[in-house]
């Protein structure tokens, strides 16, 4: 099935969603680098930003390459700089990054609003998580589930089965096992 192509903003701003795998950004280190990474590529086109455990939300102006070229590298980047630091490798965001054109200035000043003000540093802060350190300081809940009452099993009768004469036992087919043999 083919993709639905991405719409375009006249105005050349996009809010955009970045879903990733896991989470990716429950960790203030991992921000950090993302938010580092954001400003190389996009520089000034990064109007503001705000982060999620599993995702994050941006206000972002395409330059004149358009809004598909500008987040690749950064995808690209962040997803190396991730799976280096957490030694592992593969997929790290759940799809292509979602992208709704920004055709007003009031919807604009509503994103803004929506990120933390449109300054990069407080829409920075502005979705609390926990540090590992402090999750760990957290109490976990613990599940004890009580055992099930022990019952006697009634006892079954055992009828012995008469032994088929010699004659019986060679006309009859022996039975292949259906089993693999791997399995048995």
């Amino acid at each position: 099935m083919a993709r639905k192509a991405r719409e375009k903003s006249s105005t050349g701003v996009y809010a955009v969603i970045l879903r990733s795998n896991e989470r990716v950004f429950a960790r203030k280190k991992m921000r950090e680098a993302f938010l580092d990474v954001a400003e190389k590529y996009l520089g000034e086109g990064l109007m503001g930003i705000r982060f999620f455990d599993t995702y994050v939300h941006m206000l972002v102006r395409e330059s004149d390459k358009g809004i598909s070229l500008d987040m690749k590298p950064l995808i690209t980047s962040f997803a190396r700089t991730y799976n280096k630091a957490n030694e592992t490798d593969g997929k790290v965001f759940s799809d292509r990054f979602k992208s709704v054109p920004v055709e007003t200035a009031e919807l604009e000043a509503e994103c803004l609003e929506y990120l933390g003000g449109g300054a990069k540093s407080a829409a920075y802060t502005a979705a609390p998580t926990l540090s590992r350190t402090e999750e760990k300081k957290q109490p976990r809940k613990q599940i004890v589930k009580k055992p099930a009452p022990i019952k006697a099993k009634p006892e079954k009768k055992t009828v012995p089965k008469a032994k088929p004469e010699p004659e019986q036992e060679a006309l009859k087919p022996k039975k292949k096992n259906s089993l693999p043999s791997w399995l048995l």
